[in-house]
């Protein structure tokens, strides 16, 4: 149920808006999903739009979907309305539990610093000297924790946007973090910017499978893939093996005995390039790697991570501070303390258990980036040895047929009239 949710969420990102005709392995293209996958969910969803279905001599079924399908399908049925309102609860939801992390800083770090003065007023009154020296120490404490909130609420409300990647749609990077979210930054991250990348994956592989007419060679594939080096041709035959999965493809063996790839519904369309600048096409090379982001441990900026320092600090002193005068006096104020001291150590402790599980990731992704790199740098080096292979990989080619433009059938008409223009 999961799986066919993301997969409709899919199509209408990629449906939603525009319509228009679409074929199976359009689709697939375009979202990076498996064909398989992709095609009874886009029975499902023609049937649920009324789009008009176009039936070519060959066989293949274009989907012609109206514009405005997901404003459409809204209309129509009260789960997706439902859907989208629970998305929309969540969204706001989410944003406010990043938000309540700073919070509770802020307001700890003023309550803490208010029952310092209090106490430290009333311990010390008898004692003139005494208490004017606190007086001046506390209140300068005081006003600068004053200023700090004044400067985190000002930013808050007059700066920043939730830095965050809510989702694997998300392509851009995040912009400013807002310093009550900062705080959540700091301390869980704003998410993996590599969530997409298998989609993003998917799409370049279909879209390199039908630049090249739906047969390939897997070392111009492999720079795409997750393959380990040293690269030779049996990793990268082995490395393909998903990628037939995935597309429908079958391997072929050429008279010299080496694999080539077809993916029959991933050939030229008839308006695609002329056969030889499609055949100088073939030749090209490698794909270019597909390049992993790092990932940011924050998007806080350098003036909220201090702010950030500043607040952990205040509020770990003031708790102690509190703890040792509170002792004697009050149960409710030991708590508040402890409570407070327990919310500083959590502000250390976290970001610096999370430093370590970040540096492992992004190491992770600078091999997995240079393994690619390696991919394609080889490939290059033995050009002259493939260019073989795509010559025979251009021969197959050629006898793929292409997608037909003649229409034997299709809903937008009357079944009498079908005939006459056909």
């Amino acid at each position: 149920m999961q799986k066919r949710s993301k997969t409709d969420r899919a199509l209408l990102k990629l449906l939603g808006v525009q319509g228009g005709a679409w074929t199976t392995a359009d689709v697939a293209i375009g979202t990076g999903m498996p064909m398989d996958v992709i095609e009874p969910r886009l029975l499902s969803l023609a049937v649920a739009s009324g789009a008009q279905l176009r039936v070519a001599d060959d066989g293949n079924v274009t989907y012609v979907f109206p514009a405005q399908l997901r404003r459409l399908l809204l209309a129509r049925s009260w789960r997706l309305r439902l859907a989208a309102c629970l998305r929309k609860v969540w969204s706001l939801l989410f944003w406010m539990i990043r938000c309540s992390f700073g919070v509770v800083l802020v307001v700890l770090v003023v309550l803490i610093s208010l029952l310092v003065l209090l106490l430290g007023l009333a311990l010390f009154w008898a004692e003139d000297d005494a208490a004017n020296a606190l007086l001046s120490i506390v209140g300068g404490a005081f006003e600068l924790i004053i200023r700090i909130v004044v400067a985190v609420l000002t930013d808050q409300f007059w700066n920043g946007s939730p830095g965050r990647f809510p989702s694997a749609d998300e392509q851009s990077p995040p912009q400013r973090v807002a310093f009550l979210e900062s705080v959540y930054s700091v301390l869980f991250g704003d998410g993996d910017p590599n969530k997409a990348l298998e989609a993003r994956r998917w799409q370049r592989i279909g879209g390199f499978l039908r630049n090249r007419g739906g047969v390939v060679i897997a070392e111009d594939l492999a720079p795409l893939l997750d393959l380990e080096t040293p690269p030779s041709t049996a990793k990268a035959d082995q490395g393909l093996l998903p990628v037939l999965l995935h597309f429908d493809g079958r391997p072929q063996v050429t008279d010299q005995g080496d694999l080539i790839y077809c993916f029959p519904s991933l050939r030229h369309r008839p308006e695609a390039p002329s056969s030889a600048a499609a055949d100088h096409s073939m030749l090209e090379g490698a794909s270019l790697p597909l390049r992993e982001r790092r990932i940011a441990f924050t998007h806080a900026n350098q003036e909220q991570r201090w702010t950030y320092g500043i607040l952990a600090v205040s509020l770990l002193g003031l708790s102690l501070l509190l703890l040792h005068w509170s002792l004697p006096l009050s149960a409710a104020l030991v708590g508040i303390a402890l409570f407070g001291l327990g919310y500083s150590l959590l502000l250390f402790a976290l970001p610096l258990l999370r430093w370590f599980g970040w540096r492992r990731a992004n190491a992770a992704i600078h091999q997995r980036n240079l393994w690619r790199q390696q991919w394609a740098d080889w490939a290059q080096l033995h050009r002259d040895e493939l260019v073989s292979k795509r010559r025979e990989a251009a021969c197959w080619r050629k006898t793929l047929p292409q997608i037909s433009e003649g229409m034997v059938y299709t809903t937008e008409h009357d079944f009498l009239t079908q005939p006459i223009d056909h």
